[in-house]
């Protein structure tokens, strides 16, 4: 059996058939489908879409089918595991609540055998933490035991050559290892890049942990994970190189930007002004917290909307006709950004994310429409049900089946969880129409 709690209504699935309970509707009301997903205090008109609903529930896929595993914790763990150890000298409820709930881990695609890749886990989380939020608090204190853990071996990455440690204390991992070796006790099995010199990890980390806290209401875990994100707030400091607050960019992947809000960066590079469908994503998430409006507004309003409405007319309406989504990286003339490997290609789990943020700020109707994309060329056009890829191109090629990213459309139910509750929003959208 399968629940889903939010506001005064819930779902259930158990053996095949799918129940929908208003908890102020008396009677209940039971559903053989979904004519509607919404509490009743909504407008009935607001439907949501055929297709929105098929993407919600069975993007859940991934959730058996990532490679997951799902371990019990005796209570003498710790005699033979080190970030159980490390988690009953520094972390005090984390010995309680994996011995309660079990330890948690599933890979970043089933092509990418990582377990719990954290930068993807990042977008991923939503469904963990909105359908399953202890197996959320279990993964992030695994996580945190992880920030206190160091591996000095030295090895050689791959792409700089470079020689560095696996694993540097006090920063986040890339993941918690490889299925095929020891995950939990030997961290990093990604080679590629020297992860402790990434930006967002440690970033994320503090985001989710806030974001959690905001959804779950467990003041325990919040006590449990300030520590760890002092922590990690203090390592990222160092990449703060004018004293201004602000971390600074060093050309190279996965790091934070610090240009305007519709720049890539503010280098002088060719590219440095194409329109990033993702560069909203830490608004995305103060949105999710409960925050990032009014008295807690980060980014200007009017910047975050402007940005939103640029991707929308860019990445999305101007790629492929408007029919697959938002592609990463869009150049102001309209045409694809090529300037790497990545940035012609279209993230299926970002555009959830992007979509999500349209809905938080009021853009509805844009929101359904760059999501509706993703899932009718993923699960219609290319055939791929129940194998959603990381990501694929204009000309129907993909790249890593199965992927852990998209199940970020929960980000989406979210959003929309907290519309109907009347948290504050932009009017810019429309309601909900059921699609043809």
């Amino acid at each position: 059996m399968w629940c889903h709690q939010s506001g005064d209504y819930y779902i259930r699935i158990k053996e095949g058939h799918i129940q929908v309970f208003f908890l102020t509707a008396s009677p209940i009301l039971e559903y053989e489908s979904f004519p509607h997903l919404v509490p009743p205090s909504s407008a009935p008109h607001r439907r949501l879409p055929s297709w929105y609903k098929s993407a919600l529930f069975n993007e859940l896929y991934f959730m058996a089918d990532g490679g997951t595993v799902w371990l019990e914790v005796p209570a003498d763990s710790s005699e033979d595991d080190d970030l159980m150890k490390i988690g009953e000298k520094e972390i005090p409820g984390m010995k309680s609540l994996l011995e309660e709930y079990g330890r948690f881990a599933y890979l970043e695609g089933q092509e990418y055998r990582m377990y719990n890749t954290y930068d993807v886990h990042f977008y991923a989380s939503f469904a963990l933490v909105m359908l399953w939020p202890q197996l959320e608090l279990s993964l992030q204190y695994d996580m945190a035991a992880a920030v206190l853990q160091q591996d000095l071996e030295q090895r050689r990455y791959l792409m700089s050559g470079a020689l560095a440690p696996v694993k540097t204390r006090n920063v986040v991992p890339h993941d918690v290892g490889d299925p095929d070796d020891e995950p939990w006790q030997r961290l990093n099995a990604y080679i590629i890049h020297d992860t402790a010199d990434w930006k967002d990890l440690n970033l994320k980390f503090v985001l989710q942990v806030y974001r959690d806290y905001h959804l779950t209401k467990s003041s325990s875990y919040l006590r449990d994970m300030w520590p760890i994100c002092q922590a990690v707030m203090e390592s990222s400091l160092r990449f703060d190189q004018d004293g201004d607050g602000l971390i600074e960019n060093s050309g190279f992947a996965d790091q934070t930007y610090d240009g305007k809000y519709y720049n890539y960066d503010c280098g002088d590079r060719t590219y440095y002004n194409s329109i990033m469908s993702d560069q909203c994503a830490g608004h995305w998430f103060l949105r999710a917290c409960g925050l990032g409006c009014g008295q807690t507004e980060v980014f200007p309003n009017a910047h975050v909307v402007s940005s939103l409405k640029t991707i929308y007319e860019l990445n999305v309406k101007r790629f492929a006709d408007g029919q697959m989504g938002a592609v990463n990286g869009m150049r102001p003339d309209g045409s694809v950004d090529t300037s790497s490997v990545q940035s012609d290609e279209v993230w299926i789990g970002v555009v959830y994310g992007l979509a999500a943020t349209m809905i938080h700020e009021g853009l509805l109707e844009e929101g359904l429409t760059t999501a509706e994309g993703c899932y009718r060329t993923v699960w219609e056009r290319l055939g791929m049900s129940f194998q959603t890829p990381e990501a694929y191109g204009e000309k129907n090629v993909f790249r890593s089946l199965a992927y852990m990213r998209p199940l970020s459309i929960w980000a989406m139910q979210l959003a929309l969880d907290e519309q109907a509750r009347g948290c504050p929003a932009n009017t810019n959208g429309e309601g909900l129409q059921e699609s043809q």
